[in-house]
């Protein structure tokens, strides 16, 4: 059986941003210098379309399971540091990259969804490779109020109306 290579696609609305979507299938390379995903060339409106389908295509009643209210950035990077993960994750320059890079998470992901992941993976991918650290929501929050200073949102003006065109 040939390894998994890419991420499983089915529940992307709740975790990556529209805009952030758009520009990794249009040109992934532009987030992460390493990825081995392919750049496809798109047009725009290819892209967009791609776009639009993996959100429609998303399980429409997913809901994640934790809430990120807040957390302490501080106390988040000494446990970032502390229970491993930097064995697995890049952050800054440190680390090692088994999983994804870290370094601009901000940009990709909200933060509902990376308190979810932080303190039970797999309740989001039953597959996923990423261990259960065994972290309560408070460790799990304050690990992602640290990380999500790591990049920011950067919203395509107008995107949530191309994506809902019926023609992409």
């Amino acid at each position: 059986q040939e390894a998994k290579v890419g991420p499983r696609l089915n529940r992307i609305k709740s975790k990556a941003d529209p805009s952030w979507l758009y520009r990794w299938v249009k040109k992934p390379k532009d987030y992460l210098p390493k990825t081995r995903m392919p750049e496809f060339k798109f047009s725009e409106k290819d892209a967009m379309a791609v776009t639009a389908y993996l959100l429609a295509s998303s399980e429409e009643n997913y809901e994640l399971p934790v809430r990120f209210e807040s957390g302490d950035p501080d106390k988040g990077k000494k446990l970032f540091e502390s229970v491993g993960c930097q064995g697995c994750h890049e952050l800054d320059g440190k680390g090692e990259l088994f999983g994804p890079d870290l370094s601009r998470i901000g940009n990709k992901v909200n933060g509902d969804w990376l308190v979810t992941w932080i303190s039970s993976p797999h309740s989001y991918n039953a597959k996923s490779r990423m261990p259960d650290l065994r972290l309560n929501e408070e460790q799990a929050s304050d690990i992602a109020a640290y990380l999500l200073q790591f990049g920011k949102t950067d919203l395509i003006p107008g995107i949530e109306a191309k994506l809902k065109d019926p023609e992409l």
